[in-house]
C-alpha cells in the first residue's frame, strides 16, 4: 500500500503570494481613485494591466527571497 505525500506549501510562500495579490489589487485602485485627477483617461484595461504589472513585480522577487531564505535555513 503506497502512502501518498500531500503537497504542503511552506508559510513563507503563502504569505508572499497573499501580499503580492494585496498589492496587485489595491495599489492600482489607490492610484486610480486618489492620485489621478482625470479619470476619463483611465480605462478598465489599463487598470488590469497595472494590476498584473504590480503582481509580477511583487511576486517574483518575493518568491526568490523566500526560496533563498529556506535554502539558507536548511544548511
Amino acid at each position: 500500500m503506497k502512502i501518498r505525500k500531500r503537497i504542503i506549501f511552506k508559510k513563507g510562500y503563502v504569505f508572499v503570494v497573499i501580499f503580492s495579490l494585496f498589492i496587485a489589487i489595491f495599489y492600482p485602485l489607490y492610484y486610480r481613485f486618489y492620485l489621478t485627477t482625470d479619470l476619463s483617461k483611465e480605462t478598465f484595461s489599463k487598470l488590469i494591466f497595472h494590476g498584473l504589472l504590480m503582481l509580477f513585480t511583487a511576486l517574483i522577487p518575493g518568491l526568490l527571497m523566500v526560496r533563498w531564505y529556506y535554502k539558507m535555513k536548511n544548511k
